[in-house]
């Protein structure tokens, strides 16, 4: 959600509280139960009965105020303060309990300067005392873990135009926050990707233009290379918009019954030409029948990604190993084996984040766009499984992925 949304809908909500405590506060009559208008005509609309319409007859369908104002601070998802014209706290939803990490007892005629210690607290609260009664701005706080919270700031003035407090709406937008960096994250690495094979293959081409074109022993090779930079570029923006579409909900759209072996069959064969150039043993040990839950599309790219990496780092005359086996929970579990350098203990929790390599120069001279693994986990994620890997060094990677069976 925008924060600007946030904070409005905030503001809006804990006006709504103080008009609650201003009517709790001066209307001590017992109010007369609700009656439908009568209609002044036939046909008019008034003469239908909407319960709930009227804001007295939620009031008395709740029994007061009190239930009402309870109902909606017990409800909110943004922590409400309310502060008096002292700037001491007079309310506190559970909300906020929750994100200060105190109880609205603890809280109670406390400055707010002891219940939220932040600089930039205190200028929004002295704005919101100046000019349109409204401020807003942002608040990292720390606890367990670090927060960022869109802090609205609504100043209550009597009809006089006398200060009497302030409502402080907090709204959660850690979440917000985290995409909004790796949204720039991942346009930064992009670009940087996109430009050094780009920058290589302006480079093989203007040294073809300005003369190189006429030497027959090297310009074979410049064109093979920008063939090679092409192919490289090719397969990061295929890869980018696979991403894209995978994270966008474009990719899988529905999960249905797969054959397991016969999708692996497939992979093998898409891949046969690498894994034989190689010449790598490449052993399938999936049983017959074994048929998950999951998007044919999808799987087939998990597969093609998991054994791609395995042929990339394995070493000639090497094995990989593609199998599968039904566990006691009745999940069924992929894995693929390889015999590659293996993966440090220390990178292992990183490597299926977008353009994360072990060795960048060795994943670029193969070819990886640093995307393959990213793209595995979304698409399991999306498959409602699971993707894990056990490595050690100098001994090789185990990718385990883990599916729901068909449902028969």
């Amino acid at each position: 959600m925008d924060p600007l949304l946030c904070f409005l809908s905030g503001l809006f909500l804990g006006a709504l509280l103080w008009v609650l405590l201003d009517r709790r506060r001066h209307s001590s009559a017992p109010k007369a139960p609700f009656e439908a208008p009568a209609p002044e005509r036939p046909g008019d609309e008034r003469a239908v009965y909407i319960p709930g319409r009227n804001f007295d007859e939620m009031l008395e369908r709740l029994g007061s105020g009190e239930s009402m104002l309870n109902v909606i601070l017990n409800s909110m998802g943004e922590g409400v303060v309310l502060l008096n014209q002292a700037d001491r706290v007079v309310l506190m939803n559970p909300a906020a309990e929750k994100v200060l990490g105190l109880s609205e007892k603890e809280a109670l005629g406390r400055l707010y300067l002891e219940v939220i210690r932040h600089p930039a607290l205190s200028e929004l609260l002295k704005a919101s005392k100046t000019g349109d009664g409204l401020s807003h701005g942002e608040l990292d706080l720390t606890g367990g873990e670090e927060r960022t919270f869109s802090v609205g700031v609504s100043a209550i003035r009597s009809g006089e135009g006398n200060h009497l407090g302030q409502i402080m709406v907090l709204s959660d937008i850690t979440s917000l926050k985290r995409l909004l960096r790796m949204r720039t994250e991942f346009v930064a690495n992009v670009s940087h990707e996109l430009k050094t094979p780009l920058t290589a293959i302006l480079g093989y081409v203007e040294t073809l233009v300005t003369g190189a074109i006429d030497d027959k022993k090297n310009r074979v090779q410049f064109l093979e290379k920008i063939s090679d930079q092409a192919q490289r570029l090719h397969a990061l923006i295929t890869d980018v918009l696979e991403l894209s579409r995978i994270e966008s909900g474009g990719f899988v759209t529905s999960l249905e019954p797969v054959d397991l072996l016969a999708t692996a069959r497939q992979v093998v064969e898409t891949l046969k030409a690498k894994w034989e150039a190689k010449g790598l043993t490449l052993t399938v040990e999936v049983p017959s029948g074994t048929w998950v839950t999951g998007h044919k599309q999808g799987l087939f790219h998990v597969l093609e990604n998991l054994l791609d990496n395995a042929v990339k780092y394995s070493p000639s005359k090497g094995e990989v190993r593609l199998a599968a086996q039904t566990r006691e929970d009745g999940k069924v579990e992929v894995l693929v084996r390889d015999e590659g350098p293996g993966i440090p203990k220390a990178f292992q929790a990183r490597v299926f984040e977008r353009f994360f390599r072990v060795d960048p120069s060795r994943s670029r001279e193969m070819g990886g766009t640093g995307l393959g693994l990213a793209i595995v986990k979304h698409l399991v994620e999306k498959m409602g499984g699971e993707v894990s890997l056990q490595s050690e060094e100098g001994k090789g990677s185990l990718f385990t992925v883990v599916l729901s069976p068909a449902e028969e």
